[in-house]
């Protein structure tokens, strides 16, 4: 309760960039330490309130940490350190309700530029992008695109002679693990999140292998039921 009416105070004085009035207003909140509730009394009809709560702004922080520069909130990890626009560094939250944290510490790097993004997934320097759909896009054509040069510029570079073919027949294990990591028909598709049950997005480009694959991957997130463990870990 008491966070919630911290970033009012912190929106009415001017203090920071909170706007929490502009998705909720309300005329009381009232906490029952007891029954464990929270009872908000809205100044207007709200439908959605539940999805307004889940913003940022209505995180539940602890009080008694350093609500500038380290608060600490419910979720399992607590920040140690932040540099405004460059980086977050976080350390897993020992008071975490769920107790199980899956790693010891998380750096959440903010990149802008698209092809910057692609070069740090690339080069192991992040395990995963999150991204606006457009940038995102832009990603994925620059992957597929440096993909198809390579493998083109390989195929030429090896039946160029007759000396580079016996190469390309003594290598051609290695070529085909090569051939297969880089070729988009294997994956098919990609899951979409946010469904309640598991959405495929195939390639515009897909042909019939691609498409069988999509099918595959389909059936594989159907079958481990990816939708309810990913709910189930975002409790």
């Amino acid at each position: 309760m008491e966070s919630i009416e911290y970033m009012y105070k912190q929106e009415n004085s001017g203090k920071g960039s909170s706007a929490p009035s502009v998705y909720m207003k309300y005329d009381s909140i009232k906490a029952d330490d007891e029954s464990r509730t929270v009872t908000i009394k809205t100044s207007k009809p709200h439908t959605d309130l539940t999805k307004t709560l889940a913003h940022p702004y209505f995180s539940i922080l602890d009080m008694e940490s350093d609500l500038v520069n380290k608060p600490v909130g419910t979720g399992p990890y607590a920040i140690d350190k932040y540099d405004t626009g460059i980086s977050i560094s976080m350390v897993a939250n020992e008071n975490y309700w769920k107790e199980e944290v899956p790693y010891e510490k998380l750096n959440v790097i903010f990149i802008k530029d698209a092809t910057s993004k692609y070069m740090a997934l690339e080069n192991g320097d992040v395990d995963v992008i999150v991204t606006d759909g457009f940038s995102g896009n832009i990603a994925l054509k620059t992957i597929e695109g440096v993909a198809s040069v390579l493998v083109k510029s390989l195929k030429d570079g090896f039946m160029s002679s007759s000396r580079t073919k016996i190469g390309a027949l003594m290598a051609k294990p290695a070529l085909k693990q090569l051939m297969k990591k880089f070729d988009t028909k294997a994956a098919g598709g990609a899951l979409m999140i946010g469904f309640d049950k598991p959405v495929i997005k195939a390639h515009g480009a897909s042909d019939a292998i691609a498409f069988e694959n999509a099918m595959h991957l389909a059936f594989e997130m159907v079958s481990s039921d990816v939708v309810r463990k990913m709910k189930e870990g975002l409790k």
